[in-house]
């Protein structure tokens, strides 16, 4: 799947729009929620399934998205968290599921 268009909708959301005509508008909160990053997904997986993830204002604010190679995304959080690559279809996948 490849992304047509990315836009920040809010303080709180992005809108992502994809070739196939269909968009999808990810929250802040779910995309910093399901980073792929490694130290990330290593929190998860020590966390139980009741866990309520808690996060301040800098860590759900956008400072930069930027596009890695024609696959994937980087965003840069407002406390510096930067290391995720959103693959496309990751972030696909994520949007369908809203």
């Amino acid at each position: 799947m490849r992304l047509k268009r990315i836009s920040v909708v809010s303080d709180s959301s992005v809108l992502f729009e994809w070739e196939n005509s269909e968009s999808f508008d990810i929250s802040n909160t779910d995309l910093r929620k399901f980073c792929p990053c490694a130290e990330c997904e290593e929190e998860r997986g020590k966390q139980s399934s009741t866990y309520i993830s808690l996060y301040t204002k800098d860590q759900l604010s956008i400072k930069n998205i930027r596009a890695i190679g024609n696959y994937g995304i980087s965003i840069e959080w407002g406390d510096s968290h930067s290391t995720g690559i959103y693959q496309y279809e990751y972030l696909y996948q994520l949007g369908k599921k809203k």
